[in-house]
């Protein structure tokens, strides 16, 4: 069997969760020759954490144009409003953009990217250079969007194994939305395997992709769930503590970068936190968001931002977590939690609505009045989703080495 040259490419948030406990695992592994980690975006800060050795954009930019790359994303990114590494940003986007000119010309790339912007970056040359140039005979990353699936589709189409692993259940709602907007295939996901956190997923998967072979979407748990379910347990003892923090009740509100998150505390989370007497709204903001963009919040009565500490540990001390559709609704779920979810976007996929995981608003009065009526916590009885421990790093992983042996 030859030595498997791997790359792990990751987008931070819930996908690094994911991937860096693969890359521990196949990194100690004897047939793996070696795992180059490429760190997208906000990985890069997880990655340095973690003290993973990671790639950048910047590692491979020798191998194009750089200086009309360049060219191209420093008109794209504003400097001031970066909070981000500029000169990676730079190349991501000037990279992402040069290679929807080369896919669909100058005029189409410039129009597409007016109604989309950098969501629409699809650079299957670029990721098809970059494996080719390291290798690499597998290709793993999660569902996200532009680099991501442009490398799963760039591995697929050289003859490299492709693994996608998906952070929730199956949606590609941008994707989607940008093949039916485009009439472009280069946006519908290609890849040879995926490696799904439940049943649920493997059932949104089919639905979509109609001509899927059903053996090749594998259930094998989610080391992210493994994770809460074997840590978050009764004898955790969290950095801060519910006597430390000596309120009554405690609620968390995940922010994500929709565009809503401010709508939501204005309207509901904040006029219902001044209300209560010793109470406390825990606000974190969503990895692609700037920090500052809530820091005003902390002046009011009964609200704390916190950016530095990990969500998972807020929503183990909170009573009542609000998330819109992430991640952190569906770990705190995994801990037993009384889990609220709100979607201002109609006629958009929602995990929390599609799968009837826990009670859902579709707008901030509704928010409002559970919250003020006490009767959130009564809902989340008879709503849940319950997730079983599976050592699926380890399944993930073995499953990694057989496909490429078969």
């Amino acid at each position: 069997m030859r030595p498997l040259n791997i790359i792990i490419v990751s987008y931070g948030g819930a996908h690094f969760k994911i991937l860096n406990q693969l890359y521990a695992e196949l990194t100690g592994r004897g047939n793996v020759a070696n795992v180059t980690f490429i760190a997208l975006t906000s990985s890069r800060v997880n990655a340095e954490r973690e003290g993973i050795v990671f790639s950048q954009l910047k590692d491979f930019i020798h191998l194009f144009d750089e200086e009309r790359v360049r060219k191209l994303g420093c008109a794209l990114v504003n400097k001031e409003d970066l909070t981000l590494d500029y000169d990676e940003s730079v190349l991501y986007h000037g990279l992402g953009f040069s290679d929807l000119i080369q896919q669909v010309g100058e005029a189409e790339a410039a129009e597409i990217y007016r109604h989309h912007g950098r969501a629409c970056f699809m650079p299957v040359n670029v990721m098809t250079t970059i494996i080719k140039s390291l290798s690499a005979n597998i290709v793993i990353a999660t569902d996200s969007p532009r680099y991501e699936q442009a490398a799963l589709t760039a591995s697929f189409r050289t003859g490299a194994e492709s693994i996608c692993i998906p952070t929730l259940f199956g949606n590609r709602e941008i994707a989607d939305e940008l093949h039916s907007s485009t009439g472009l295939t280069m946006y519908l996901p290609q890849y040879h395997t995926a490696l799904v956190s439940h049943q649920l997923a493997k059932g949104r998967i089919l639905e979509r992709e109609v001509n899927r072979d059903p053996r090749s979407i594998v259930v094998t748990g989610s080391p992210i769930f493994d994770s809460v379910a074997s840590q978050y347990s009764e004898q955790y003892q969290p950095f801060l503590s519910r006597d430390q923090l000596n309120f009554d009740k405690i609620y968390f509100y995940a922010t994500q970068d929709y565009g809503n998150s401010e709508v939501i505390l204005r309207e509901a989370l904040v006029p219902f936190i001044t209300r209560q007497n010793n109470c406390l709204l825990v606000v974190k903001p969503h990895p692609g968001e700037p920090k500052d963009r809530y820091e005003n919040l902390s002046k009011i009565k009964g609200v704390f931002v916190a950016t530095d500490w990990e969500a998972n540990d807020i929503a183990f001390v909170s009573d009542v977590i609000i998330v819109e559709d992430s991640t952190v609704g569906l770990e705190s779920l995994v801990m037993g939690k009384c889990v609220l979810a709100i979607d201002l976007r109609p006629g958009k996929n929602n995990n929390f609505r599609d799968f009837n995981l826990c009670p859902i608003f579709d707008d901030t009065a509704a928010l409002l009045f559970a919250l003020t009526n006490e009767s959130a916590s009564e809902v989340c009885d008879s709503i849940g989703w319950s997730y079983q421990y599976q050592n699926s790093v380890k399944v993930i992983c073995d499953i990694i080495e057989g496909e490429h042996d078969s």
